[in-house]
């Protein structure tokens, strides 16, 4: 991605008891080339208290740990929607841990890593 080239004039006029002297100078600097390095974070989200999925979009890397639960990998600054779909007999009830309320699907800006419980409750 190039975003700029850099150009540099100098102009000095010296008037003189000998005449006019006149400096002109153009210099075409670098043009730079700059990539950005994205910073990755780890969300990682569990189900309590029933069964069912959670899904999250937009990540760069998707995996399950039986422990633990989905863990996506996410670009700093990116808006994951996660969404909880239990399974028959259960319903969303609130999130915990390191996201707060009872909407579903919700949208969380990831700055940092987080851990996120869905807590389903019977229903």
């Amino acid at each position: 991605m190039k975003l700029f080239t850099l150009y540099a004039i100098a102009a000095a006029v010296t008037i003189g008891g000998s005449g006019v002297i006149f400096y002109y100078a153009y210099a075409n600097v670098q043009t730079y080339t700059v990539t950005a390095q994205v910073q990755t974070y780890t969300v990682t989200a569990q189900i309590q208290g029933g069964r069912g999925v959670i899904l999250g979009a937009p990540y760069v890397d998707l995996s399950y740990d039986q422990g633990y639960g989905l863990v996506l990998k996410v670009s700093g600054g990116s808006s994951l929607k996660l969404t909880v779909v239990p399974d028959p007999g259960y319903k969303f009830s609130s999130w915990s841990g390191d996201l707060k309320g009872s909407v579903n699907p919700i949208t969380v800006v990831v700055s940092k890593d987080l851990h996120i419980t869905a807590i389903l409750v019977k229903g």
